[in-house]
């Protein structure tokens, strides 16, 4: 048999993570104006991102100030090659002032609420929520070469999250993990047939396992 293809790194300024082989980057839809945002009660959204987070516009964008004030988007979007089953992944920012008015600058996502609380500003309303639960990640320490020696960050929470939703080409499961830095919630959102789930549901915990904040 052909040797499997080998495993995708996808690094930003802001977060890596791997996702297995099969796969290929896709080119990000263009907003016709920076405040075009995802309407979930229209359905005006590509079924490409079926249960993507409220507030994301789309089209690519970087994080900081843009043109026009956009500042939440699509950061990169991956499909299974031919063959593979038809899994998506996307990944997505948005301003964690966008979700909830907070006096400080959000540096971790458990500052925005629990479990539930976040899942209700992220969530699409349509969605059968299944499950969710955090996933605690211990930094490493770091030498900053000054006076104040080797520091150690607090943990950073992930807050995941497994639904199923509707779209186009039928019922999607969506398995969505969170986290916050700096004031920005990034996102990863990988969603298959739900019928193909149990066929790609190890690979896809362990590719999100990989998402993490730099």
């Amino acid at each position: 048999p052909p040797p499997a293809p080998a495993p995708l790194r996808v690094r930003t300024y802001n977060f890596t993570a791997t996702l297995p082989g099969g796969f290929h980057e896709e080119e990000l839809p263009r907003a016709e104006s920076p405040a075009q945002r995802v309407d979930r009660e229209r359905g005006a959204l590509p079924d490409t991102f079926a249960g993507l987070p409220t507030g994301i516009v789309w089209g690519p964008v970087s994080p900081g100030p843009q043109e026009g004030g956009q500042e939440n988007g699509l950061v990169a979007v991956y499909a299974a090659d031919p063959g593979f089953p038809p899994v998506r992944v996307v990944f997505a920012y948005c301003r964690a002032a966008s979700l909830k008015a907070t006096f400080f600058q959000v540096a971790d996502i458990s500052q925005l609420g629990g479990l539930e609380e976040v899942g209700r500003l992220l969530l699409p309303r349509d969605v059968q929520q299944l499950g969710a639960e955090v996933r605690r990640v211990k930094p490493q320490t770091r030498d900053t070469g000054t006076v104040a020696g080797v520091v150690q960050t607090p943990p950073k929470n992930y807050y995941q999250y497994q639904f199923l939703v509707q779209s186009g080409d039928g019922e999607r499961h969506v398995t969505l993990s969170a986290a916050a830095a700096k004031g920005q919630v990034y996102v990863m959102q990988v969603s298959a047939p739900a019928m193909q789930w149990a066929e790609v549901q190890a690979a896809v915990d362990a590719s999100v396992a990989t998402f993490n904040l730099i």
